[in-house]
Parts: C-alpha cells; structure tokens; sequence
C-alpha cells in the first residue's frame, strides 16, 4: 500500500466508522455528501461572484487546503469515503467528462481529468477573485 494510500485510510476509517455509528442509513448518507461534493465548485463560484472581499479570501482558502488534502493523500478522501458507503460504487464526479469527450473511464483518466478539470476550476475561482477585488 503507498504512503498516499495509508494517510487517506488514517482518515477514512475513522470518518466512515462515525459515520456508520449514526442512525443514518448509508444511501442516504452517500446521496448527501455527493450532492455536497458534487455541487461545491459551482457554489464556491457563485458565492465568489457575490459575497464580499473577507469571505472571498476565506473561500479561497477553504480551496486551497482541500487542494492541499487532494494532493498529500493522493486523490480525494470523499470520493473514498463515498465508495465505501455505497459498498464498492465507485461514481466519481470526473465520469461524466470522460463519457462526454468519450474516454474509458478508468482510475488514471478519472486522476488525470481532475488535474484538467482542477486547473480550469482553480483558474476560473482566481479570475473571478482579481477582477472582483484587483481590477
């Protein structure tokens, strides 16, 4: 097992077993944290479209350290915490891109359309930021 793959489980585990302790079955608890997974970077670029300059630069950080997990864990602990939830499913937020530009869906084109799609994310989030507050 790599070091990536040892750090994400050190919190996967104890995440995925608080969360089978709830009362809260585990479809309903997969649903929720893919809708918040899923629905994150369009709602962290409407929010930096409105709220003020504090809270933009709090977004940002906020963005910045889950880029920063993204990297030191070596792929996204939601996503592993979704797959063990849903019993092996694992949906990533990368397929429907793959399926569009017509590309297998495998782990190393799910890693590599993150990069693509992380690098258009994080361009369009400081965009939004400097024209906002810089120019």
């Amino acid at each position: 097992m790599t070091s990536f793959k040892k750090r994400r489980n050190k919190l996967v585990k104890p995440l995925v077993k608080y969360l089978d302790s709830t009362k809260i079955q585990n479809k309903s608890l997969v649903a929720w944290i893919r809708v918040i997974h899923f629905g994150s970077p369009i709602m962290t670029i409407c929010s930096l479209t409105y709220v003020n300059k504090m809270s933009s630069i709090i977004i940002l950080i906020l963005n910045f350290i889950t880029l920063s997990l993204y990297l030191f864990l070596g792929g996204c602990f939601l996503s592993k915490i979704e797959k063990v939830l849903s019993d092996g499913d694992d949906t990533n937020i990368t397929d429907i891109f793959l399926e569009i530009f017509d590309y297998k869906i495998t782990n190393k084109n799910r890693k590599h359309a993150t990069v693509i799609i992380g690098i258009i994310y994080f361009s369009i989030i400081m965009l939004i930021y400097l024209f906002r507050f810089h120019f």
